[in-house]
């Protein structure tokens, strides 16, 4: 009862929020009678090309001879991560809008960490603020549309999905997929179904081996890469830590996809139908084995091979006039570096926070002799404010802030901080970072100062070394986007458009009004 009391408060706060169309009258909507979203998590645009002479040609290739490529594709905000990722490309807005401004933020009230997709203990979307794409697409249909979203992540599932979708991510203990009290009062018959039928339980004889021969591979410097390959790297192979770092989460989410399409008949039912398949393989082995290793870039490949399966079963299911596909990613990463003389010993200079918070009181009281901790929490990039102990020692919030600011921006390895008393006032100077800092930037969940960190420099390294994003600067900013679907003329576009840009040109391609959050421009296909 109190799920659908909440389900029917959005409603109308979507209802009744302005709204503009965004459909001109030069390009009349088009009807498909399914939309699939696509995103991978964690993949830079250039990677596709890096990569393109081992890809097959009914994969990525397929949605760029036969869709509209957009290779120069930002990220506008400063934080460059999952969350905020999706939920950009949910809402066609920024984190200063939509609200998930991290993964995870500091509540000043409860005085506890807050996780983006989780709300009063169950997962759901409700930190979301506004309508997603796929809220649109319901709302456009009195609620006859079906909207799903699939993910082994959580987040990757929840924002896609919606207020109003249903949203299935995978447990990385039992490595089953699970849904929460939010979507439905018990797991759906389906969703039981396949479980069973998976037989989750039986992985252990689950073995990762790479495609191709080793000299095939780009990332390829010497045999000592392929001594130890994949699973093998792991003490127990046969755990979720280890299977979890591999291509199978990929596999079994694509599989719950096609399963859910089926089981639901999505597009069968004269309405337009929606699903999100978010792909975490490529993040997590990116994070574990860096994505300069074979065992990254094997990860592509089979990527690649399972768009190309998608995109099969599409056209077989649904006929791909009938279907719209785009693909994208929420974030790039940074990359991991392969030296040629195999050193292992030799590591890219890290930016640790170390002590950062003790190290902040201690500079604050030291300056303004006070004997209280001034820092409340930090959460990267984050630095949160004791707010309440600073104004009743008659101390200045914002000049606690410019304290602070002249003593970090000061360290070696940051490049600038940015305090929220700037932000508001409007005070900073203008810039390719400050600008996507400002985007990041929303007051309720936001710290009083954001640090940037320098861009990483190469300073050699071994192939162990793992990649990191979340940084404003190109590595982490920059990702691909396909449109595919009727309509849309083939070719590439190398001018630059932005993650925020995809929800509106969805909308405006399906006759939808705007999310209600959306600050996105429409991108046009040449249709």
């Amino acid at each position: 009862m109190t799920k659908n009391i909440i389900r029917l408060l959005i409603l109308i706060l979507l209802l009744i929020l302005p709204q503009t169309y965004g459909y001109g009258k030069d390009e009349a909507p088009v009807k498909v009678k399914l939309v699939v979203q696509i995103v991978v998590d964690q993949l830079r645009a250039d990677q596709i090309d890096k990569y393109s002479a081992n890809l097959s040609e009914e994969g990525f290739n397929y949605l760029k001879k036969n869709g509209r490529y957009f290779g120069n594709t930002k990220i506008s905000y400063a934080r460059s991560a999952t969350g905020p990722g999706h939920a950009s490309i949910a809402t066609g807005s920024v984190p200063a809008y939509h609200g998930i401004v991290n993964n995870d933020w500091y509540d000043r009230i409860s005085k506890k960490k807050v996780y983006c997709a989780e709300y009063g203990g169950v997962i759901s979307p409700l930190n979301l603020i506004g309508s997603t794409l796929s809220d649109e697409i319901y709302i456009s249909q009195a609620g006859n549309a079906k909207i799903f979203g699939v993910s082994q992540k959580d987040r990757g599932a929840v924002f896609l999905a919606g207020h109003f979708g249903k949203a299935f991510w995978m447990d990385d203990d039992s490595i089953k997929f699970i849904t929460s009290a939010y979507y439905y009062d018990k797991a759906p018959d389906f969703l039981n179904k396949f479980n069973d039928e998976i037989k989750f339980d039986n992985f252990s004889g689950y073995s990762w081996k790479p495609l191709y021969d080793p000299e095939k591979y780009v990332n390829y410097a010497d045999k000592r890469q392929t001594e130890k390959f994949g699973l093998a790297r792991f003490e127990k192979q046969s755990e979720p830590s280890a299977i979890l770092n591999s291509p199978l989460g990929d596999s079994l989410t694509f599989e719950l996809a096609k399963f859910i399409i089926m089981e639901n008949r999505l597009g069968k039912g004269g309405h337009t139908d929606y699903i999100s398949i978010s792909f975490s393989s490529t993040d997590k082995i990116g994070h574990y084995f860096g994505n300069s290793s074979i065992e990254f870039e094997d990860q592509i490949y089979r990527l690649d091979k399972l768009i190309a399966g998608l995109i099969d079963f599409l056209d077989k299911y649904a006929g791909m006039n009938n279907v719209l596909i785009t693909l994208t990613a929420d974030h790039g990463a940074k990359d991991s570096f392969v030296p040629s003389n195999g050193n292992k010993n030799s590591t890219p200079e890290r930016r640790r926070s170390g002590n950062l918070k003790s190290l902040c009181n201690d500079y604050v009281k030291d300056k303004l002799n006070v004997d209280f901790d001034a820092v409340e929490e930090i959460i990267m990039p984050n630095i949160y404010l004791n707010e309440d102990a600073i104004k009743n020692n008659g101390l200045k919030v914002e000049d606690v802030e410019i304290l602070l600011k002249e003593y970090l921006r000061n360290k070696n390895g940051i490049y600038d901080v940015y305090t929220s008393s700037e932000i508001e006032r409007n005070n900073l100077l203008l810039n390719m970072i400050s600008s996507r800092v400002i985007n990041s930037y929303c007051h309720k969940r936001s710290g009083n100062l954001y640090i940037v960190f320098e861009p990483e420099i190469p300073g050699g390294g071994n192939f162990y070394n793992r990649s990191e994003h979340g940084t404003p600067w190109n590595y982490d900013i920059s990702i691909p986007l396909f449109f595919c679907g009727p309509g849309i003329v083939s070719g590439g576009y190398d001018g630059e458009v932005y993650i925020e840009d995809i929800a509106v040109t969805l909308a405006n391609y399906l006759g939808l009004k705007l999310p209600s959050a959306a600050s996105g421009k429409v991108i046009k296909f040449a249709r």
